[in-house]
């Protein structure tokens, strides 16, 4: 006994992989919306090897590659989380940086004083002081 297999109708496999993307999306801005409160909550950034994200506390998690420390974040409260090539900045909740992971130059070496952003780059950070104003550390090729 045969039995006939036809292949399954054009875009039946699209039509369903569309619905679960869909389905997706609607349970994470479900999910998004409650737990999203604390402020900078939610935001993550990726590395070369790494992620961190703020999570609804505004503590850190960090995962992935972490053979120079990268992904191995600090304690303490975050509006800002920025991940470079090897290394790691955050806004601390009180404005002042900290930085974590590799650091041969200097990059993860975040200068004292208040910050609103910050960006880590592949062997540099910069940040956004309070006032406004734009600093940069690491390799001075930026």
């Amino acid at each position: 006994m045969t039995t006939d297999c036809k292949p399954s109708a054009p875009g039946r496999h699209l039509r369903l992989v569309a619905l679960l993307l869909l389905l997706g999306l609607v349970l994470a801005s479900v999910h998004g919306s409650a737990a999203e409160s604390a402020p900078g909550a939610g935001a993550m950034d990726t590395g070369a090897g790494h992620t961190c994200r703020i999570r609804s506390d505004s503590t850190l998690a960090c995962w992935g590659y972490n053979a120079n420390g990268q992904a191995s974040a600090p304690a303490g409260s975050f509006t800002a989380v920025s991940a470079g090539d090897d290394h790691t900045c955050g806004v601390r909740g009180d404005g002042t940086l900290a930085c974590w992971g590799y650091n041969a130059n200097g990059q993860a070496s975040a200068p004292a004083g208040s910050f609103t952003a910050v960006s880590a780059g592949g062997s540099h950070t910069c940040g956004v002081r309070g006032d406004g104003t734009l600093a940069c550390w690491g390799w001075e090729d930026y």
